[in-house]
């Protein structure tokens, strides 16, 4: 009986599982934190934005005038790289294995300095390539247009409230399947999708046009090819929204 009863307290106090961490879930593709991984340019701001993941996806300035711009607190208290709307514009390298791999989550947190209605862009940055970026809003009609890790561009037909506050803006892409979520909301989706990367992704900007610049800020990008299981997609969203007080 003492043997057994000793078995049953081995048993019983085992050590918890690990934690969980963004930095072990496989499907990681490009982490990008502007609390981390910021290298100063030529002209004194971020010159080199360094991928968090271990594929070491860097966006870099092209010149001292494209750097953005480090604030501590730009994101409700918490620190953005920001655009200024002109000239802000960070490129990296190829995306375009998300293609192969056949599916993908982004998320993105980002505020705007615009505040509704507003005339001109809001947004824009470009993971997906053939001129499928993103705009936050766009300038015609203030909607959502967005072809993240897709071969089409699509106006979600969705207004967006006031985006001069912290917004988690994601996106599913999967075949026959893309959905975009505001704030874990879902707020578009279609069957009619093709998953597909870019070799020119670009942040605070579109990489072929210099009229289309991001004025607001970017905290946080986190790319996942292929997709995450809704268990882990969740858990990241929750990370997301604790660690920058969203109410998700």
């Amino acid at each position: 009986m003492g043997f057994g009863m000793g078995f049953s307290l081995s048993a019983a106090v085992q050590p918890n599982p690990p934690l969980w961490s963004i930095a072990g879930l496989v499907e990681l593709y490009l982490w990008l934190r502007a609390d981390l991984g910021r290298v100063t340019g030529g002209g004194g701001n971020v010159g080199t934005w360094q991928d968090q993941s271990t594929n070491a996806r860097h966006f870099t300035a092209g010149s001292n005038a494209q750097e953005a711009v480090y604030n501590a607190i730009f994101m409700g208290g918490f620190p953005a790289l920001k655009g200024d709307g002109a000239n802000t514009l960070l490129t990296g390298p190829s995306l375009s294995g998300i293609t192969a791999l056949g599916s993908a989550d982004l998320f993105i947190l980002m505020k705007l300095n615009l505040t509704y209605p507003v005339t001109g862009i809001g947004g824009s940055w470009q993971f997906h390539g053939g001129g499928q970026e993103t705009y936050v809003p766009h300038a015609a009609d203030q909607l959502i247009y967005s072809g993240d890790n897709s071969t089409a561009r699509k106006s979600t037909g969705y207004h967006p409230s006031a985006m001069n506050v912290p917004r988690l803006y994601s996106t599913r892409s999967k075949p026959s399947s893309w959905k975009l979520y505001l704030d874990g909301v879902e707020r578009y989706s279609t069957s009619t999708n093709t998953v597909a990367g870019t070799t020119t992704p670009a942040l605070f900007g579109w990489s072929t046009s210099a009229g289309i610049r991001l004025d607001g800020g970017i905290s946080e990008v986190l790319l996942f090819s292929p997709s995450l299981a809704d268990a882990d997609y969740a858990l990241v969203q929750a990370d997301i929204a604790s660690r920058y007080g969203l109410s998700i």
